[in-house]
């Protein structure tokens, strides 16, 4: 049901390394890549290119209470362990929290929805782990209660769960994006819509709770929609990207600094992309990278890059459906160790693929998935291996699943 091709992309050219900061004398330095440890349950067995760690199943069935349909990807806490999120199931079918201990062998960790626990409910964002340990997420809508637009929390690996904050319709909600921590130890994120103009807000939260509005989007003006997160620059501003909205309706990019003034530096256009779901990622160039679901030649969707100061928009390739290699980008590109981007595509009823970007920034497909089976989750490298993603749909039970990809042939 899965293929998988062993593929040779070269080793970056002299051009392409120097533009990516890994020569010395270049001009600008390579960002520090932080790689964990790895265990050997993450890694496929030699001879193997790719594993399906983990079927998540809707009743019954090994760790059956660790939930379904997982939208976001892991994370590695300091513990070594990978973390993860489930919109639905769990002990009151609202979302949960889970842990992998080992292949085939989830650890349920927090089921959200308890009865009287006002905790929000169908989380859609990856965890994150802040300065002090603990892993600090947000759920989606609320349930049984008047936060009918979500919350952020923080749990500890043993499942204590503390509520941080309840979103009402001025503050924003809706979550769909992780929550990113500044250098200055407080955390920074987007809701999806609500605000002022029911358009969505950014905001920041420090690890004691306290929560404050920075920006709340006016459509035209701003754009609409947070899908994507946030990512901080050396400059100490926050980069993010409205859905759809602005001046001609197909979105924009932005800058928030942690103070709230906040910049639009592009305004999509369709012909040159178009609705950017997905984060923001900085490359080794200091350049911002990233997707958009629709626009381009075949409206398939494209890869760009801009100067955080937003000039230099640059469409380095468009999506087409017709050539195998998949469609409509929603995830945020990974930067590997080994100076390479990552990127996942594929939706409901569509093929989906992992790729990773050639010299040329030209996609090449690392494995194929089948029809219906979505990598909707963020890609986590592990020790310089191997990815490790989620799929929200298909798999062995149709109800989503854990997999792991060697980077180059086993």
């Amino acid at each position: 049901m899965t293929s998988s091709q062993s593929i040779d992309i070269g080793t970056p050219s002299i051009s392409r390394r120097r533009a990516m900061g890994l020569i010395a004398g270049a001009g600008c330095s390579l960002l520090p890549v932080v790689v964990p440890a790895v265990t050997p349950a993450e890694v496929p067995p030699p001879g193997e290119r790719f594993q399906l760690l983990y079927s998540f199943t809707r009743h019954g069935g090994h760790g059956h209470g660790a939930g379904w349909s997982p939208a976001a990807g892991l994370i590695q806490a300091s513990d070594g362990y990978l973390y993860g999120t489930c919109m639905y199931g769990g002990a009151y079918g609202f979302g949960s929290i889970y842990r992998l201990d080992k292949p085939h062998h989830v650890h349920h960790v927090h089921s959200f929805a308890a009865p009287g626990a006002n905790e929000g409910a169908v989380p859609q964002a990856r965890l994150l782990q802040a300065s002090d340990g603990m892993l600090y997420g947000t759920t989606s809508v609320g349930y049984g209660t008047d936060d009918v637009f979500g919350t952020i929390f923080r749990v500890d690996s043993t499942g204590a769960f503390e509520t941080l904050h309840r979103f009402r319709e001025r503050d924003g909600g809706h979550c769909r994006a992780a929550l990113v921590q500044g250098t200055d130890g407080n955390l920074y994120g987007t809701g999806w819509d609500a605000g002022d103009f029911q358009s969505g807000t950014l905001f920041r939260l420090t690890l004691a709770g306290g929560y404050t509005v920075l920006h709340a989007l006016s459509p035209q003006a701003d754009g609409q929609y947070l899908d994507a997160g946030l990512v901080e620059g050396s400059d100490g501003w926050f980069y993010g990207a409205a859905y759809q909205g602005g001046e001609i309706g197909w979105g924009t990019l932005f800058r928030i600094s942690p103070a709230g003034a906040f910049q639009v530096i592009h305004q999509f256009d369709h012909a040159n992309g178009g609705a950017p779901r997905a984060s923001l990622i900085f490359g080794a160039d200091g350049l911002l990278y990233g997707t958009t679901e629709y626009g381009g030649p075949f409206d398939d969707g494209t890869v760009f890059r801009i100067r955080p100061d937003g000039s230099e928009y640059e469409v380095l390739y468009s999506f087409d459906r017709r050539n195998g290699m998949g469609a409509l980008p929603a995830t945020p590109l990974l930067l590997g160790s080994d100076g390479r981007y990552y990127g996942t595509v594929g939706i409901l009823l569509d093929v989906g693929t992992v790729f990773v970007l050639d010299d040329a920034f030209k996609p090449v497909v690392l494995h194929t998935f089948p029809v219906a089976w979505a990598p909707n989750g963020e890609l986590l490298e592990i020790d310089g291996q191997a990815l490790v993603g989620t799929l929200q749909d298909g798999c062995d039970q149709g109800f989503g699943g854990i997999y792991t990809l060697r980077r180059s042939a086993a």
